[in-house]
C-alpha cells in the first residue's frame, strides 16, 4: 500500500473477545453488538516486597570489671603468736581462719571487729562473705571463776523423792567442786576440736554462744583434756597411761585453716571405753551423774526445794524445750538460772556424764557402775517434752552416738590452775 491510495472496504464480520461481535456491510457501515464488561477494581500487579536488610548493632568489646581485693587481718590483741594477713577477692565466701594465738592465763573466746569486744562478733571458723577490709581482734577471757560456780559438797544419805541416784540405803559423799555455769558452746568446742560427723546448722541453731551438739562421749573426753593442757591444767583422762589425746590410738584429726583439731571415734571403741579418770587432777572433766543431779537440784541448799526442773517447777522459766524452742538450740544463759547460778540444766542440750548407765543401788560407787554398755546423759534438750527435762530423768546412749541435742558441761576440782601453759 502506498500513501494516498484508497481501497474500498469489503463486507466482512467477526468477534471481539467473549462478548462483542461486529459486521461490516456493503455500504461500509460497521455494526457492533454485545456489552463491554468493565472491571470496577482492576487488579494491579502485586508490588514486589523489597528484602529487609537487618542492621546489626555495633558490637563493643566488654572488658570484665576486675574484682576488688580486700585484706583480712587477725590481731592477737594481747595474745602470743602470728597469723598473717589474708587477701581475698570481693564476694568470696570463706571460713575464717582458726585461732592459733595463745595467752597464758586466758582462753580464746571469739573474734570481734572491735578490740574492746563491742564490735561485730564472729566464732572461730565462722563463714563470711568478703565485702571490704576487715580486722578481727582475738577476745580473751581470764581463766578463773567468771564462768564457774563453786558447788559446796555434802554427804547425801538415803532416798530423795523422785531420784534414781539418791536412793534408799545409798550414801554418796560429794566433794566440793566447780561447775561451769553454761553448757560448752560451739565457739569453745571448735577452739580445740572438730566434728566427727554432722556439725551444728542454722536450722538446729548455730553460733559461738549456742551449746555445741552432735558430740559423742568420746568427743567430750578429748575436749576436756585438750582444753586442760592448753590452760596449764593437769589432764584428768588417760588412755594406756597417756594424757595427750593427740597420741591416742584411734583419735580423729582434721586440719582446718592451718590448725589441726581433734575428736573421738565414730563407733564404739573397746580401748577408749577403758579410759581412766584421775580424781586428783585439776583439769576439766565431765561431772559424775551424782554431781550432775546434785548441782541441778541446787546443791546443798537447793536439795530442800525439790523443784521438778533445775531452778523451778515451771520448765518454761528455766529451759528451752519442745513447747518454746521453735525447734532449735538457743544461746546460753538466756533463761533463769538455778539456785547455784547455773543455767540450762533442764533443756537446751543433753549433757554427757562420766558414768556408765546402770541401775543404781545402795552399793553403787559415787562415780557410778564399774562397767556397762552405754553412758549416761542428763537434762533433756530443745525438742524434748517436759518429762525428759526433769532433774530426776536419766537417759542412756551409746558413747559413740552423735545426735542432734548431744552436748556436755564441764566441771573441775579447783579453779587454781597448776603447771606451765602447754602448747
Amino acid at each position: 500500500m502506498h500513501p494516498g491510495t484508497v481501497h474500498p472496504l469489503k463486507p466482512s464480520s467477526g468477534a471481539c473477545g467473549d462478548s462483542l461481535t461486529w459486521t461490516l456491510d456493503d455500504n461500509g457501515v460497521l455494526t457492533v453488538s454485545g456489552k463491554l464488561k468493565m472491571t470496577d477494581n482492576p487488579k494491579k500487579p502485586e508490588p514486589k516486597e523489597e528484602p529487609v536488610q537487618k542492621v546489626e548493632p555495633e558490637k563493643k568489646s566488654v572488658v570484665p570489671e576486675e574484682k576488688k581485693i580486700y585484706s583480712i587481718l587477725f590481731s592477737a590483741n594481747g595474745g602470743i603468736g602470728s597469723m598473717g594477713a589474708r587477701r581475698y577477692a570481693e564476694g568470696t565466701r570463706l571460713e575464717l581462719a582458726s585461732n592459733v594465738f595463745s595467752r597464758p592465763g586466758y582462753r580464746f573466746v571469739e573474734w570481734n571487729t572491735g578490740a574492746d569486744g563491742n564490735g561485730v562478733r564472729y566464732a572461730d571458723g565462722a563463714r563470711i562473705t568478703v565485702s571490704g577490709d576487715l580486722t578481727l581482734y582475738a577476745q580473751w577471757q581470764v581463766i578463773g571463776e567468771s564462768d564457774f560456780v563453786e558447788v559446796e559438797g555434802m554427804t547425801v544419805r538415803g532416798e530423795i523423792g523422785g531420784s534414781r541416784i539418791f536412793v534408799r540405803g545409798r550414801t554418796v559423799t560429794i566433794d566440793t567442786f566447780w561447775m561451769c555455769n553454761h553448757e560448752v558452746t560451739q565457739g569453745e568446742y571448735e577452739t580445740y576440736c572438730c566434728y566427727g560427723g554432722r556439725r551444728p546448722s542454722d536450722e538446729d541453731g548455730s553460733g559461738s554462744d549456742i551449746p555445741v551438739y552432735y558430740t559423742n562421749w568420746y568427743d567430750a573426753i578429748v575436749y576436756c583434756n585438750m582444753r586442760s593442757r592448753a590452760e596449764g591444767r593437769e589432764a584428768v583422762y588417760s588412755l594406756n597411761g597417756e594424757t595427750n589425746p593427740e597420741k591416742w590410738q584411734g583419735i580423729v584429726s582434721k586440719t582446718e585453716n592451718g590448725k589441726t583439731k581433734y575428736c573421738g571415734p565414730t563407733s564404739n571403741n573397746a580401748a577408749w571405753d577403758k579410759i581412766r579418770m584421775n580424781n586428783g587432777a585439776d583439769g576439766y572433766r565431765l561431772p559424775t551423774e551424782a554431781e550432775w543431779e546434785y548441782a541441778a537440784r541446787g546443791g546443798k541448799a537447793g536439795m530442800r526445794d525439790a523443784f521438778a526442773y533445775s531452778g523451778a517447777n515451771e520448765l518454761g522459766a528455766v529451759g528451752w524445750f519442745e513447747d518454746n524452742s521453735g525447734g532449735k538450740a538457743h544461746k546460753i544463759r538466756t533463761k533463769m538460772k538455778n539456785q547455784l547460778g547455773i543455767y540450762d540444766m533442764s533443756g537446751n542440750v543433753w549433757e554427757w556424764c562420766w558414768d556408765w548407765y546402770a541401775t543404781v543401788s545402795a552399793g553403787t560407787a559415787r562415780t557410778g557402775a564399774a562397767f556397762a554398755t552405754n553412758r549416761v546423759e542428763r537434762g533433756g534438750d530443745w525438742f524434748n517434752e517436759k518429762l525428759y527435762c526433769a532433774v530426776s530423768y536419766r537417759l542412756e546412749d551409746e558413747q559413740s552416738g552423735r545426735d542432734a541435742g548431744d552436748g556436755f558441761r564441764l566441771v573441775c576440782n579447783t579453779m587454781s590452775a597448776t603447771g606451765a601453759l602447754k602448747r
